[in-house]
């Protein structure tokens, strides 16, 4: 029988009960230190604790019902980050807790300045708890059922945005954990590429398309079987989404459906080769009339090839500079530095400014 409960009058005991029943444990716990005349008053931790055991008694009792948890569905939480405006990047699961015990939050990293990062924001997808910190005492966890869960959904949602899915702790809970954007490469903090090729090209975009993201040698090698062998000795199409991770398709893929509609670091054609028991980029480039990348994009490029394994040759093969034709709106890739309008003949920037 717990200590403080044993200490309470038969009367502070039926006190505690009724507000209990009527207002829950937080105002039952209010009562409990402040209304009972207990010397020395327990203090919070105690109070709930003995609060959430006597709950779980007036339970057994068929004193207090407890509503059913209601079980999160993957299509409802997906809905809800499809539904956010700006682009998701990542899906996180984060621990935290309150008065009742632990929990784990399912939160869409997006790509928008935020109140804990200068580039990433994050918003609520669901909570999910499955009961009090008396499981610890009673050996019902560890494993956390609130942590498999999290790695159920979260995972699969998300695998169907097509962005990693991050959890720093699921055996052990804890706050003031890293956190996803945490150790994010130099080369995510770049210029954000927005899609300026045609508008019925990105319209045709669905909220599934997004090529295949690349994180492993291993998953380059599985992708490449899937391909047609054409396709295998073909350049592929590429970008770099705004998580950093390298994303591919085969070549006559629209970038833009590539990035799922999205804005990117990079794009362009990428190619590979097995070489001494290594995956080899041999080939690359920003040729995207889509995107329109600067050569500076590369580091991007490079951080998501070392990211995945793969050896790159160091900067772009092909380098492409796209300039915007200030007169006519003529999207100009410049040749031998010419920098005349192919349309119109007008001048061109020297300064890249496609999307400004």
């Amino acid at each position: 029988m717990d200590e403080v409960w044993e200490r309470l009058i038969p009367d502070a005991r039926d006190r505690v009960d009724a507000v209990l029943l009527e207002r829950g444990l937080l105002p039952a716990i209010v009562v409990l230190r402040g209304e009972c005349g207990l010397d020395p008053v327990p203090g919070l931790y105690e109070a709930q604790e003995a609060v959430v055991r006597r709950r779980h008694c007036l339970i057994d009792r068929g004193l207090l019902e407890v509503a059913p948890r209601q079980e999160l569905d993957v299509a409802d939480v997906l809905a809800t980050a499809r539904a956010i405006t700006s682009p998701v990047v990542a899906v996180e699961a984060l621990w935290d807790g309150d008065t009742q015990g632990w929990m784990v939050y399912l939160l869409a990293i997006v790509d928008r300045p935020g109140q804990h990062h200068e580039r990433f924001d994050e918003v609520p997808l669901a909570s999910i708890r499955h009961g009090s910190d008396l499981r610890l005492f009673n050996g019902q966890v560890p494993p956390w059922p609130e942590a498999i869960e999290a790695q159920q959904i979260g995972g699969a949602v998300a695998a169907r945005l097509g962005v990693p899915f991050h959890f720093t702790s699921p055996e052990t809970p804890d706050i003031d954990l890293a956190r996803w954007w945490d150790g994010r490469p130099a080369g995510i903090l770049q210029r954000r590429y927005r899609y300026v090729g045609p508008e019925d090209v990105l319209a045709a975009v669905t909220p599934d398309d997004s090529g295949q993201r690349i994180t492993s040698a291993d998953e380059l090698v599985a992708w490449m079987a899937v391909q047609a062998p054409a396709e295998r000795r073909e350049p592929h199409t590429f970008v770099i989404d705004v998580a950093g991770g390298l994303r591919v398709a085969p070549r006559r893929s629209e970038h833009v459906a590539c990035a799922g509609g999205r804005p990117v670091l990079s794009a362009g054609e990428i190619g590979f080769t097995r070489q001494g028991g290594r995956w080899t980029v041999t080939e690359v480039s920003n040729q995207s009339t889509g995107y329109c990348p600067e050569p500076s994009s590369w580091p991007a490029v490079a951080a998501a090839c070392e990211q995945a394994g793969l050896v790159h040759p160091g900067g772009f093969t092909a380098a492409f500079e796209f300039r915007r034709c200030t007169l006519c709106d003529q999207i100009n890739i410049v040749k031998d530095d010419d920098l005349a309008c192919a349309v119109c003949g007008g001048e061109l920037p020297r300064e890249w400014n496609v999307s400004c």
